[in-house]
């Protein structure tokens, strides 16, 4: 949609688009952190997790899913993408004052972007790189925040309680019960596309 509407996927967009028919995702805060982004990004100059103030005047390039959170949970995620952009708080408390200008906020020690696992697992159906400890492209910084506050998120499909009898020496007996879940998903396994889907259907 976003080519339809005059922007060309560049080298990357297309290699993305291989496996996914979203190239990128951001997440955006509410009013009460100034409706800042926050993503991690090769482009601006960036190349590391990064908060930006989008104006997001391209409705049709994004396909964007609301949902609420409290105010506890949305000053979890916020912490948790200031770590991964090494953003300090005074420097979150001014950011958010900002106009939406083209200038990322991030720190000297902030995650980098993690091109290799883009190119070499990413993209491609063999999950032959996975991702680095400390980088991170943009769905995975996304969720790794989300999880914050919400734990549960990237737990897929039916689980069942399964409960396991354990019996001690004296003869004692007790049950244990565990929750199993189906698929269990990584943040450095999601595609733009399955990030939205997940998000579609479990935020909502």
């Amino acid at each position: 949609m976003a080519a339809l509407y005059g922007k060309k996927p560049d080298a990357v967009d297309k290699m993305i688009m291989l496996r996914s028919e979203l190239t990128h995702t951001e997440l955006q805060f509410s009013e009460r952190y100034g409706n800042i982004s926050f993503s991690a990004t090769r482009q601006d100059g960036c190349k590391c997790a990064r908060f930006k103030m989008i104006g997001y005047t391209h409705p049709e390039r994004w396909q964007a899913v609301e949902f609420d959170v409290t105010d506890e949970q949305e000053d979890a995620i916020f912490r948790k993408c200031c770590e991964m952009a090494d953003v300090n708080g005074t420097m979150a408390e001014l950011m958010v004052d900002m106009p939406r200008y083209s200038t990322c906020y991030c720190g000297p020690d902030a995650l980098k972007y993690d091109t290799p696992a883009v190119l070499f697992s990413f993209i491609t159906k063999w999950e032959i790189w996975r991702g680095h400890r400390s980088r991170v492209f943009c769905t995975e910084a996304c969720f790794i925040a989300l999880l914050e506050a919400f734990p549960d998120l990237l737990e897929i499909g039916e689980s069942d309680v399964v409960t396991t009898t354990i019996c001690y020496a004296d003869g004692r007996c007790g049950d244990i019960s565990s929750r199993n879940y189906i698929t269990k998903l990584e943040p450095d396994q999601l595609l733009p596309s399955i990030g939205h889907y997940i998000a579609e259907r479990k935020l909502r």
